[in-house]
């Protein structure tokens, strides 16, 4: 039956461990089975369909910027991106923050779960499990692959950006959108971040890190890459002052949406898990309060 069966349990018993070893997973009491299921399974479910969504959308709103980009270019293969930075976007700059997220995130805590089960229902029936909501994010990215694209046609109409005089080309602008383009990305991630903890914080840290370490080492040494578009660039747009207020316009613009939608959400239409949270830090701040009082050495009588 365990082989049969979609996911297989085994339990530990005097009868012997053969059906443990047959078993997908394996526990050792009975009374294990329920936080197997109400909430290894969810985080199991919930965690990855939040990798995938933003997988999705990571590569939508780098990629299809090059799409935008063809199109002014008359799809001549005019690079836009260093192809060392293009490179490592995928498999270093936003490949770990969605990996740290879909393993150490969780919207509820076991406690949460177990006392409301029922919460599990609407991941699977409601819009966070359904094909429309990885629609959403992939739609999410192209509308920020468009918010960086007009972002660079208005930077790009002055070519004039540095306070010497002295123009910035194709190198100053590549540097400035790769930039706020992988920021905006990762400042998105933190949008999605339910609970933070120190491994998440870490994994963005090393994220960003890695971002201005392999773009500064590209940028110190002259034909680092086969087209050499990092050399000298960074340190260029350093000095514009335009570099500094495109980035921090291109990430508001990018992160506002799902801030909004959040906060829409949360306040005018909460889902279940949305209250639960709620009551629970409401019911956590209570007890908080009510244990310092009595560590006091008075207690406060509160009128009812």
């Amino acid at each position: 039956m365990i082989n049969a069966a979609s996911v297989g349990v085994g339990i530990y018993g005097k009868e012997g461990s053969q059906a443990a070893r047959s078993a997908d997973y394996s526990i050792y009491r009975f009374k294990h089975l329920g936080k197997l299921i109400l909430y290894h399974g969810r985080m199991s479910l919930y965690r990855n369909t939040s990798l995938i969504k933003l997988i999705f959308f990571k590569n939508a709103a780098f990629f299809l910027h090059l799409l935008w980009f063809a199109c002014i270019c008359m799809f001549t293969s005019q690079r836009l991106y260093d192809d060392y930075m293009m490179a490592l976007y995928n498999f270093i700059f936003t490949s770990i923050p969605p990996v740290f997220i879909s393993f150490f995130d969780s919207d509820l805590s076991w406690k949460e779960i177990k006392e409301n089960p029922q919460v599990n229902r609407e991941l699977i029936r409601t819009k966070r499990g359904n094909l429309l909501s990885y629609i959403g994010w992939f739609i999410y990215g192209t509308y920020q692959s468009m918010v960086y694209f007009y972002l660079m046609i208005i930077f790009t109409s002055n070519d004039v950006m540095t306070l010497n005089g002295k123009t910035s080309g194709m190198v100053g602008a590549s540097a400035i959108v790769t930039t706020y383009t992988t920021l905006g990305v990762i400042a998105t991630f933190a949008t999605t971040v339910k609970r933070w903890n120190g491994l998440i914080i870490f994994g963005f840290c090393v994220s960003i890190g890695s971002f201005f370490f392999t773009y500064f080492f590209l940028a110190s040494f002259n034909g680092a890459t086969r087209e050499n578009m990092s050399y000298f660039s960074l340190w260029r747009a350093l000095q514009m002052p335009y570099f500094y207020l495109y980035s921090l316009l291109a990430i508001i613009l990018a992160i506002t949406p799902n801030i909004l939608k959040s906060f829409l959400s949360r306040y005018i239409n909460p889902q279940n898990y949305e209250l639960i949270q709620v009551f629970s830090k409401t019911k956590d701040d209570k007890l908080k309060k009510e244990t310092k009082e009595q560590g006091s050495g008075y207690t406060v009588f509160h009128d009812k």
